[in-house]
């Protein structure tokens, strides 16, 4: 299995207010956005497993026009 380290272009985390962290998943191309986008691995369960908190503090916003989740 890929690793996202090996496909994404960008993956970087933010703060984005005292409690609130964001994490991009930025690709530079279609074709791999969608790959991942599409695969159904980037999840809340995931996201919230790793991190230590609850499936409900976890959104997950592809952003199409950005090849961007």
């Amino acid at each position: 299995m890929a690793r996202l380290i090996d496909i994404a272009d960008v993956l970087r985390s933010k703060n984005a207010g005292a409690l609130l962290v964001t994490l991009d998943l930025i690709f530079e191309d279609e074709e791999r956005y969608k790959k991942v986008r599409d695969s159904g691995v980037i999840t809340p369960a995931l996201i919230a497993e790793r991190y230590g908190i609850s499936q409900n503090e976890v959104s997950i916003i592809p952003y199409d026009v950005a090849y961007a989740i």
